[in-house]
């Protein structure tokens, strides 16, 4: 099973999403014991399609918001366990789960993140005008079971789909069957992403190109963006916690080219390993000490 986590807050697990994107079913790689770009840097390549960073659509760009420029509900700690994100708290009875939401988690533009914003923003996600606006895909698999969510993917009005906010700080899904594995779906999946709607109501899809657009409530946020070179992240100024990293370099992974020789050269601080760089890695010991094997 591939599994898609929020790397940013640890060199870890951004491998491993990257490993998830780029569908490498061997995963093997290489992590530095010491940042390329020195203490608080991470490097790392992984695809960029261009396409935008908007949680609502299914694209490369937009598996990107989970290495930390967007935060859910939920997330998956080092361990795959599940930890709390904008959710501090929950619980469910039957087919009712109720979501209590942290009060200090905020937008990269200062904006507060409420159970409103969970609401519009799922709603945005599985309506079908939003994929066709844009000409993607959808994020949303239907492997959530919301109650109406498959007449609103017919056509239906998205007001009733059942998510809803009770108040500012507690957002409620009802479903139409129990759905044990909710949390980990929820981790998973980029349509439960909040965006804020002040920002992205009226807006054309081209937004989620624009650096000065892209707002999100992650621990880190957009610095730079060149599509298909590189993209910069820094700490986002109102994440409620404190962050690890002072920077996040992404390349864009070119057609290819494998990873092992800029990380030889110090110009990466992870490598996913094609097949044929296997051999090579492992008949030296300097880089086979730096080797992990993680089953996808």
């Amino acid at each position: 099973m591939k599994m898609k986590v929020r790397s940013a807050i640890s060199t870890a697990a951004a491998v491993l999403i990257t490993m998830s994107m780029a569908g490498y079913s061997d995963a093997a790689h290489l992590a530095k014991r010491a940042p390329a770009g020195g203490p608080g840097t991470f490097t790392f390549y992984t695809i960029d399609d261009g396409a935008g960073f908007d949680p609502a659509l299914f694209t490369w760009d937009a598996h990107l918001d989970q290495i930390g420029l967007f935060e859910g509900l939920v997330h998956f700690g080092k361990d795959f366990s599940i930890q709390p994100g904008i959710a501090q708290s929950w619980s469910h009875h039957g087919t009712v789960w109720t979501f209590n939401l942290r009060h200090n988690a905020r937008f990269s533009n200062g904006d507060p993140v409420t159970a409103q914003d969970f609401v519009y923003s799922i709603r945005r996600a599985i309506s079908p005008q939003t994929a066709a606006n844009a000409k993607h895909g959808s994020s949303y698999f239907g492997d959530v079971p919301f109650v109406y969510a498959q007449q609103v993917l017919a056509g239906g009005p998205v007001s009733r789909l059942g998510v809803k906010a009770v108040n500012s700080y507690t957002l409620q899904f009802n479903l139409t069957q129990p759905d044990s594995n909710l949390l980990t779906q929820l981790a998973n999946d980029m349509w439960q992403l909040p965006v804020d709607p002040k920002v992205v109501q009226g807006q054309s899809p081209s937004m989620w190109t624009n650096l000065s657009q892209v707002v999100s409530d992650g621990p880190y946020m957009l610095s730079s963006y060149t599509a298909g070179t590189d993209m910069i992240l820094k700490p986002n100024p109102y994440y409620y916690a404190k962050v690890p990293l002072k920077q996040i370099h992404v390349l864009a992974a070119k057609g290819g080219v494998t990873e092992l020789l800029p990380f030889e050269n110090n110009q990466s601080d992870e490598a996913v390993l094609q097949s044929q760089d296997v051999p090579a890695v492992m008949g030296n010991p300097g880089l086979k000490s730096q080797l992990s094997h993680v089953a996808t």
